[in-house]
């Protein structure tokens, strides 16, 4: 277990000293998969992208974008993408979804057409949601933790247990220790629907 704390104590110091140099190399890693995923040859009217889903509504979704073709003016900030009967969409292992398994939070690719300032949606692939979370503790009870990162704006609650390991400032502590207001990064895995925390690491 100390070898472990020792371990997340760098990982986390590292990233709470250099969030932006972290954001640098998700984005490359997002970038890199985004052209392994969908290709490069574009058509005017055509875009890609690849970012974090914000919200949705009957007809659309709204996404943090982080990466794609043709559509520049949006990267790094949110962009609402059009969803109609034409849309396909889909999950791991190309299962077929509908808009309304497309939650918050996800990590989803998009190809579709521009029309002037609208995009629409052809294809959705949905990774669902990543199994860490990164940013400020803003909100704390004995049985769950709310992170919300500062760079996307997307927060994530999760489930405390017995089991769950928590370090801060490199020392084991508990559940209980757990502040709002301190930072750092949550490991976790997703259990009969719940999110459960597996490892904690803060520092404040």
């Amino acid at each position: 277990m100390k070898k472990l704390i020792g371990s997340m104590a760098l990982v986390a110091l590292v990233l709470a000293a250099s969030p932006a140099l972290a954001h640098e190399s998700e984005e490359g890693s997002i970038r890199a998969e985004f052209r392994s995923f969908f290709g490069l040859r574009l058509g005017e009217n055509k875009f890609h992208l690849n970012g974090t889903v914000v919200g949705t509504t009957a007809s659309s979704i709204v996404v943090d974008v982080k990466a794609g073709s043709h559509v520049r003016d949006w990267i790094g900030e949110q962009a609402t993408i059009n969803v109609n009967a034409d849309t396909k969409i889909y999950g791991k292992e190309k299962a077929e979804l509908t808009l309304a398994d497309v939650k918050v939070g996800d990590r989803i690719k998009i190809a579709g057409t521009i029309d002037g300032s609208i995009l629409i949606a052809l294809r959705i692939v949905d990774h669902g949601l990543p199994m860490k979370a990164f940013g400020e503790v803003t909100a704390k009870s004995d049985t769950s933790l709310t992170l919300q990162n500062n760079l996307t704006g997307v927060s994530q609650t999760v489930v405390l247990n017995e089991d769950t390991d928590v370090v801060i400032n490199g020392e084991e502590k508990t559940t209980a220790d757990i502040q709002v207001g301190d930072s750092g990064w949550v490991k976790f895995k997703n259990f009969a629907g719940s999110l459960i925390a597996r490892i904690v690491v803060l520092f404040r």
